[in-house]
């Protein structure tokens, strides 16, 4: 599984609280952009079931490099399921679990979640 789209952490998560400059973390932001993308992920672990959980990611962080792809299904209004046919992998897109539980049902979205997850591998 895997959560994140970005190979680095915003400025503000853990940069910022060690002391480190906006401007020197841009610089290595920017050499990690070859790195943002999903192939690397795909390509490395081969995983059956990922979960990205950031809504406002462009759907070409998951479809540029990885061959045919379907949006199987609109599950709930954040909740998407694509398939990944050349890798058998399902992939799960959400938002964030702080959005999440800021908009409500936070317990029902996981199960529903979980429950998606296991009609969609065939558990």
């Amino acid at each position: 599984m895997w959560a994140n789209t970005n190979a680095l952490e915003r400025h503000h998560v853990t940069a910022e609280k060690q002391g480190i400059s906006r401007e020197d973390w841009k610089i290595i932001q920017t050499a990690s952009e070859p790195f943002d993308r999903s192939k690397h992920i795909i390509d490395a672990i081969r995983p059956h079931l990922m979960i990205i959980c950031t809504w406002n990611t462009d759907e070409q962080w998951l479809t540029r490099d990885n061959g045919p792809f379907v949006l199987d299904d609109t599950i709930d209004s954040h909740l998407y399921h694509y398939y990944l046919s050349a890798t058998d992998t399902h992939v799960l897109w959400t938002a964030h679990p702080r959005w999440l539980s800021q908009n409500g049902g936070f317990d029902d979205f996981i199960l529903k979640l979980a429950d998606t997850a296991k009609q969609k591998l065939n558990l």
